[in-house]
């Protein structure tokens, strides 16, 4: 990547690589509903409801370029589900609460 454009009318410059103008709406609307999820949902809906979706929207994805693009079925895919599915079980996990009596 050049650091000036050339073909760049004279006056103008570059956009840095942090200028959120770049980024369309939809992904910015669904990075700030990531990030504000925890502050406004329950446990339940993190881990029940949230974590079932990325693991399915994983093996979703998994189809899509294999059999989408690649025009081929392969057991790969649930390698990737199997993957998705552990790192929930691991990162999901959280420290058992010892309430005094």
């Amino acid at each position: 990547m050049a650091l000036v454009d050339r073909n760049a009318p004279a006056g103008t410059r570059a956009r840095p690589w942090w200028d959120l103008t770049r980024i369309p709406p939809p992904v910015l609307i669904v990075a700030i509903v990531l990030v504000l999820l925890p502050v406004v949902s329950g446990d339940f809906v993190l881990r029940q409801i949230f974590c079932y979706a990325m693991i399915l929207g994983t093996i979703a994805l998994s189809l899509m370029f294999l059999a989408g693009y690649g025009n081929m079925v392969s057991l790969v895919q649930m390698t990737v589900a199997g993957v998705a599915a552990y790192m929930t079980a691991i990162f999901g996990t959280c420290p058992t609460v010892v309430r005094g009596g």
